[in-house]
């Protein structure tokens, strides 16, 4: 029997009047069609340039420590504002084996995939 991928749906809001529902459900959709099971699903509200958020930091948290295989978020720009911390976290979670997802993007980065280096670029 395979072990379905532990995924982690991130999603983060810049205000409290932002309804996030339909990009929760697209997160959801977008894991169950990767055959992935929801270990985690977080949702804040807070600035995208502020990286000490602490839905960001459990994330990464959970990364280090092995207790997920994959990050779902709905676009980059809700992981992150700060192209450098958003780098920083994507090669750390790269580096934990991690796979990222910017789900209404089309943006999958895989561990040791090419995509990352090119998005360094």
């Amino acid at each position: 029997m395979t072990t379905r991928l532990r995924a982690a749906l991130y999603h983060r809001v810049s205000t409290t009047d932002q309804d996030a529902a339909a990009a929760q459900k697209e997160l959801r959709n977008a894991a169950a069609r990767l055959g992935m099971r929801v270990a985690k699903n977080i949702e804040e509200t807070g600035s995208g340039a502020n990286n000490n958020r602490p839905g960001l930091l459990q994330i990464m948290h959970l990364a280090r420590r092995g207790m997920i295989d994959a990050v779902l978020v709905w676009k980059l720009d809700r992981f992150g504002r700060s192209a450098l911390d958003l780098l920083t976290n994507l090669r750390e979670l790269e580096s934990s084996g991690v796979r990222f997802i910017a789900v209404t993007q089309g943006i999958d980065i895989r561990p040791g995939g090419e995509a990352m280096s090119r998005l360094m670029l």
